[in-house]
C-alpha cells in the first residue's frame, strides 16, 4: 500500500512539475502579444503565477514523498512491519503463535509480474522520449524558407 502511495504521489509530482513547465513557456512565448494584444499581458501574468505555484506545489509534495518513503525504509530496515500482526493474512486466529502467513507465487503469477514491470518501463521511456522530443519541437521549431 505504501508503495501505491508513493507511486501516486510521484505521478501528481511529475504532472504539475510538467504542467509548471508548460505555463512557464506560455507566459514568456512572445507570440501570444501577435494573436491578442490587449488581454496578453494578463493572460502572461497568469501564466507565470500559475507556473511559478504548480512549481511550489510540485516541490513541497515531491519532499513530503520523499521523507515518507525515507520513513518507509527506515521502518522496513528496523524490521517494524516484520510482526505476526503484520504478516498474517488469518486474522480470526489471533495475534501471535495461532497467526499465519501464506506466500507462494505459481508459474503464473511471475509472469504477470514481469509483463507488468516491462510494461512499465516501457511505458516510462516512451513518456520520456516523447516529452523530450516535445520540449526539442517546441523550444527549437525548424524554420522552414521559400
Amino acid at each position: 500500500m505504501s508503495s501505491l502511495v508513493y507511486c501516486l504521489a510521484s505521478t501528481v509530482v511529475w504532472v504539475l512539475i510538467i504542467s509548471s513547465s508548460v505555463f512557464a513557456y506560455i507566459s514568456t512565448n512572445r507570440l501570444t502579444l501577435k494573436y491578442d494584444r490587449k488581454n496578453a499581458s494578463t493572460f502572461q501574468r497568469c501564466s507565470a503565477s500559475l507556473s511559478v505555484f504548480l512549481r511550489r506545489l510540485g516541490t513541497v509534495l515531491a519532499a513530503l514523498n520523499t521523507l515518507g518513503i525515507v520513513a518507509i525504509c527506515i521502518l522496513l530496515f528496523t524490521n517494524f512491519f516484520n510482526s505476526c500482526k503484520c504478516n498474517s493474512s488469518v486474522w480470526s486466529r489471533g495475534y501471535g503463535e495461532h497467526a499465519y502467513m501464506v506466500v507462494r507465487l505459481l508459474d503464473g503469477d511471475v509472469q504477470g509480474i514481469k509483463a507488468g514491470w516491462g510494461a512499465g518501463v516501457a511505458i516510462s521511456t516512451a513518456a520520456c522520449f516523447l516529452f523530450t522530443g516535445f520540449i526539442q519541437i517546441y523550444l527549437e521549431p525548424q524554420v522552414i524558407s521559400d
